[in-house]
Parts: C-alpha cells; sequence; structure tokens
C-alpha cells in the first residue's frame, strides 16, 4: 500500500507479494497451529491427570512394581521359592 499520506498522488494500490513471503507466512502459521496444539495437549494431560484419568509414568511404573509384587507373593504363597526346585510335597509321587 502507498502510505506516502494525503496529497494529490497517494493512491491505496496493494503491493506485490514477494514470491517466498506467502510461503514463509504459511511456515509461520502452521509452527504456531503445531506449538499451540502441543500446549493444550499438555494441558489436557495435566487435567487429566489430577482428575485421576491418566496415570504419569511414575505412576504406571509404582503401578507396574506392585502388581509384580502381588504376583511374587501369589508365587510363593503356592511353594514357588525361586530356585526352581519343587518344595513341599509337590512332585513326590510314588512312581510304580
Amino acid at each position: 500500500m502507498n502510505l506516502a499520506g494525503s496529497g494529490s498522488g497517494a493512491i491505496n494500490t496493494p503491493r506485490a507479494i514477494a514470491p517466498n513471503t506467502e510461503a514463509k507466512l504459511d511456515h509461520i502459521l502452521k509452527a504456531i497451529a503445531a506449538a499451540t496444539k502441543q500446549e493444550l495437549s499438555r494441558k489436557v494431560e495435566s487435567i487429566a491427570i489430577k482428575l485421576g484419568l491418566l496415570q504419569t509414568e511414575e505412576q504406571k511404573l509404582v503401578s507396574r512394581v506392585t502388581h509384580m509384587e502381588h504376583n511374587i507373593i501369589e508365587l510363593r504363597s503356592h511353594g514357588a521359592d525361586g530356585t526352581g526346585a519343587l518344595t513341599d510335597c509337590q512332585g513326590a509321587g510314588t512312581g510304580g
């Protein structure tokens, strides 16, 4: 546009856009959209964690360890001692 001021020759005309300007603007807009999407995603994730709808990585690990501990206790209560050997009377048949 002609911003020369008010005068007899001051006519508003569109300026030609440089060939790469549109591509640059498109790139900038896409970067803004991506950043906004990432920020919104982080905020939604944070809210979901606070509401208990989603677990953090630390919470997932704690849950897995707790589950494994429960499995170990369960195995031990059924006679597994971790050595691979049968305990108590397991496998003590008469073998006829």
